[in-house]
């Protein structure tokens, strides 16, 4: 294998994409909390919260190599299932018509087969009730807030108590 090369960050330069980005977000202003601005006078505190949608892919023991195991259909399957997920949302409903016709896939066994490699891995997994609603894996991804959706799987590991 070959070795991995070493990258000075200075001569690499600045990232192209960047002039294209306008980040929209929100102010938080938590009148209740306060910290100490350099004048030593009790403040807010602010966070800004940015306003785009997005989803989370998590890092975790073997998740890179569950992606990679993936067939090409399930990894475009993956990607329509991260771009269509709902916030807060453990499910997804796939409208396979639409996906097949979007993703230029002709046959139903090549979506059939990609939605089994994304059961097998577990990135999905069937409901009981419904066809084409899928349970998503949260371990992997989610779209929102996991300690929120999930309070009761939440343990704390550490604590930061931050002392301006």
């Amino acid at each position: 294998m070959k070795k991995r090369q070493v990258i000075d960050k200075d001569k690499i330069g600045s990232n192209p994409f960047k002039n294209q980005i306008a980040i929209q977000a929100t102010k938080v202003v938590e009148n209740s909390t306060f910290v100490y601005d350099e004048k030593g006078e009790p403040v807010p505190v602010t966070k800004l919260i940015e306003k785009q949608k997005s989803t989370k892919i998590y890092h975790c023991t073997g998740c890179k190599e569950r992606v990679y195991n993936l067939s090409p259909g399930a990894k475009s399957l993956y990607l329509y299932v991260l771009y269509n997920l709902k916030v807060n949302v453990d499910w997804i409903h796939i409208n396979r018509e639409w996906y097949m016709e979007k993703n230029n896939v002709k046959s139903i066994n090549t979506y059939k087969d990609a939605m089994k490699d994304l059961c097998r891995y577990e990135f999905l997994c069937t409901t009981p009730e419904y066809k084409d609603v899928f349970w998503i894996n949260p371990v992997l991804f989610f779209s929102g807030n996991r300690i929120k959706k999930y309070a009761d799987k939440v343990t704390i590991g550490n604590e930061w108590v931050k002392n301006d």
